[in-house]
């Protein structure tokens, strides 16, 4: 159904054929309302300017132990308790907990409770087979996701911004899939990737996140999204996982907006992001390119680390980081396989390792066609860089 269709009809937007609230107004309001040190708080995450603490020896070392003492005193944390008794040493590692106590400003009760959020979180998208693993492998992700995950609707960008932040880029133009759960699954992948996988995990852990996102949406309500209330849902569990389960420290978030239908739909999706969440984010017009290039560069984000769909300089080939990290994952699990399997039957072995294979063949034909037909069908239905002036 055509987008305009909910931004006219009542019944999605409220009385009267009025959009609910003017989101530029309600923001205004929202961080006027903030105390002093709030609203500087927000300034120095968008700009880069974070108050990131020192991490002396003695800090860790007294947050460990509180965080300690704050896990086991909570009662209920099945998940946890399930990884505990799967994965004791990558658990208790002071390196997988120091990532949690990061996120919360070495809060250790907010911390131990975003861990146990964090093991519900995992179960509930990859199930308890796949769950317990320390990473998120390509091998993790069902038949039915491979499109979403072919498509890259939500990137790690392979550089930090110019303070160190990660950069994660959001383009409903690449959603695809059956479901809007292909998309979660695909955002906690990349999540990992920036936190537990990557050389500069440590930096990112202490500096935080930033979300780059726009240029366009869809003209109709388009795979993996069959509704308005999927595409609520959607914004409401990512905001909430960013905020309560993922140990990542959100610094700020920008979208960039193709037209006037798009800005108008971002904004509304706006009512459904967490309150704490909602100062941090900007607002951008796709047809003042020289001005976003400037306004991003402020914020520590110049055009080079820009994606081109968003009107940067950055030509990031996504199908080759994903063939080289399918590529990796096959690799890493078959050497895993033939491990566990070297003193049990060799025919148990080999049948496990042929599914993996099988696996990573049917991702890459997910791959081919989305080369082919899917951008054909799907990608260039959105507004373009090469439409700007």
């Amino acid at each position: 159904m055509d987008i305009a269709h909910y931004l006219i009809d009542p019944k999605y937007i409220g009385p009267n054929n009025r959009f609910p609230l003017s989101t530029y107004e309600s923001m205004n309001a929202e961080f006027a309302a903030l105390s002093e040190e709030e609203q500087r708080k927000v300034l120095r995450d968008r700009y880069g300017r974070g108050d990131e603490i020192q991490e002396t020896p003695e800090l860790i070392s007294e947050s460990l132990e509180q965080f300690k003492t704050e896990i086991d005193s909570i009662m209920s944390k099945e998940a946890y308790d399930i990884a505990s008794f799967i994965l004791p040493d990558y658990i208790q590692s002071d390196r997988f907990r120091l990532a949690f106590l990061r996120a919360d400003n070495f809060d250790a009760k907010a911390a131990a409770c975003r861990m146990v959020t964090y093991w519900e979180r995992k179960v509930d998208l990859f199930g308890t087979d796949k769950a317990f693993n320390p990473s998120i492998s390509v091998l993790d992700f069902e038949e039915s996701d491979y499109p979403a995950l072919a498509a890259g609707g939500v990137r790690l960008l392979p550089h930090l911004d110019d303070h160190g932040r990660a950069l994660i880029f959001n383009y409903p133009g690449y959603y695809y899939g059956d479901s809007a759960t292909s998309m979660l699954r695909l955002g906690w992948f990349m999540a990992h990737e920036a936190l537990f996988n990557n050389t500069m995990s440590d930096i990112i852990q202490i500096k935080g996140g930033v979300g780059l996102a726009g240029n366009g949406f869809p003209i109709h309500v388009a795979p993996p999204f069959h509704s308005m209330s999927e595409v609520q849902r959607y914004t409401s569990i990512v905001t909430s996982d960013c905020n309560a389960a993922l140990p990542v420290r959100c610094r700020s978030f920008h979208r960039i907006a193709g037209n006037e239908l798009c800005r108008r739909f971002f904004e509304y999706l706006l009512h459904f992001v967490l309150p704490r969440l909602r100062p941090l984010c900007s607002f951008y017009n796709a047809q003042n390119l020289q001005q976003n290039r400037i306004a991003l560069a402020r914020c520590g984000i110049p055009p080079e680390k820009v994606p081109f769909e968003l009107g940067g300089d950055l030509q990031f080939n996504y199908q080759q980081w994903l063939n080289d990290r399918i590529t990796e994952d096959l690799a890493s699990s078959v050497r895993t396989i033939r491990a566990e399997t070297a003193s049990e039957n060799d025919d148990d072995g080999k049948s496990q390792e042929n599914s993996a294979i099988e696996r990573l063949r049917l991702l890459l034909q997910a791959q081919r066609m989305n080369e082919t037909s899917f951008i054909q069908s799907t990608v260039l239905r959105f507004p373009r860089p090469a439409q700007f002036p």
